[in-house]
């Protein structure tokens, strides 16, 4: 069983309702324990935080690359590099690893999100490659899964080095990347 402080792993709190705290005098969290035993409701309101945190302005964003390149610095600066509420990184990439053997319903719903996010950056490399702005041998398709598992990659990283120059290095890559895409 591993043992987090409270007030270290506050992303979790969002989520993990007080009864699993022990005495208020240690503060101390069985994430093992809590996390078989998140609801529905509770990673509906997760997933409601990672929305804001990471779609913010992206409706204020006329062109669908930009909105791609929005998420990337929204993802980066909005959600993993705040450590002071989110210090685990995103908190989906590690329940989609550990929930998947003990609550499989909730696994599958956090992987649904997963899905659900490459579908959003499909749909928005779509619409620029209609638009006529991207090189005619653009494959959208796997685009989307350099981008997707950079976005994967930037968390499993971050998480273990705390480096925000390589968190920047990453997004930067990811960015540069998709420009050079275009015409």
């Amino acid at each position: 069983m591993v043992i987090f402080e409270c007030s270290k792993v506050s992303s979790l709190a969002y989520i993990i309702p007080p009864k699993y705290f022990a005495s208020k005098k240690d503060s101390k969290l069985s994430f093992w324990t809590a996390s078989k035993n998140i609801s529905t409701e509770q990673l509906d309101q997760a997933k409601s935080i990672w929305r804001a945190r990471n779609l913010a302005g992206v409706n204020d964003t006329a062109r669908p690359l930009d909105k791609i390149k929005k998420i990337l610095e929204n993802y980066r600066d909005n959600y993993l590099a705040d450590s002071t509420n989110f210090p685990g990184g995103c908190i989906f990439i590690n329940f989609a690893i550990e929930l998947n053997d003990q609550q499989p319903t909730l696994a599958e719903a956090v992987n649904d999100g997963l899905v659900k996010l490459k579908k959003m950056l499909k749909r928005f490399l779509d619409e620029e490659y209609e638009s006529g702005t991207l090189k005619d041998d653009v494959d959208t398709r796997k685009v989307v899964e350099v981008i997707y598992s950079g976005l994967l990659g930037a968390c499993v990283v971050y998480t273990s080095e705390k480096s925000t120059a390589g968190l920047n290095l990453t997004i930067n890559s990811l960015t540069e990347y998709l420009d050079q895409l275009c015409k």
